[in-house]
């Protein structure tokens, strides 16, 4: 068994109210419950869970890139979590300011790209 420490902390009587309601409705110990509690917490700060407002998003990439990459953000102290969210979001509003699109009716499968038909008509090419 896991070596374990008590930990105490005092609490408004607002909120240890609420924490002693929620325990009984749960059916846990208080241990049990501020254990769940903490370790949830610290999951999701990890980013080991994923909320309604946040998604996954997933690529394999050369391992050359990778590694360029790594050594950029590090140089400067960037997350690639942000990094990425600033790229992207920095790319789409590009592209939507460029020229808004009715439909995207074919996918064209080259270094993942897209094809759209633009309002005018014309087909434009957008890599990914």
């Amino acid at each position: 068994m896991e070596t374990r420490k008590n930990l105490c902390a005092m609490l408004p009587v607002a909120l240890h109210t609420r924490v002693r309601q929620e325990q009984e409705k749960a059916g846990m110990t208080l241990g049990e419950y501020v254990e769940a509690m903490i370790t949830e917490y610290y999951d999701w700060k990890d980013g080991k869970i994923m909320t309604g407002e946040m998604r996954t998003l997933a690529a394999q990439i050369p391992a050359e890139l990778f590694d360029r990459l790594d050594r950029y953000l590090k140089e400067r102290g960037i997350k690639k979590k942000d990094f990425l969210v600033d790229i992207i979001t920095r790319a789409l509003e590009e592209a939507e300011a460029a020229e808004p699109f009715s439909s995207c009716p074919q996918l064209l499968i080259f270094t993942v790209a897209i094809c759209c038909t633009s309002l005018s008509g014309k087909c434009v090419f957008s890599a990914l």
